[in-house]
């Protein structure tokens, strides 16, 4: 039983990964999403300098993982 599992953890792992990737990549739209309606000072949270910042770390991040994937 162990060996027939330890055979196919590397698929398992790579499911796993998958599915991460397209969470998060689904995270990040929902957030951006939100960003573009929520105001905050007459403006959208978007629109701000960190939150842009922000959001454009977290989608290269999201990038980088769809890649190494």
């Amino acid at each position: 039983g162990f060996i027939y599992l330890m055979q196919n953890l590397p698929q398992e792992r790579i499911s796993i990964a998958i599915m991460a990737a397209a969470a998060m990549e689904a995270v990040l739209d929902d957030t951006l999403q939100y960003a573009k309606e929520r105001k905050a000072f007459g403006r959208p949270i978007g629109s701000q300098q960190n939150s842009r910042f922000l959001l454009a770390e977290l989608s290269t991040e999201a990038t980088v993982v769809r890649m190494m994937v």
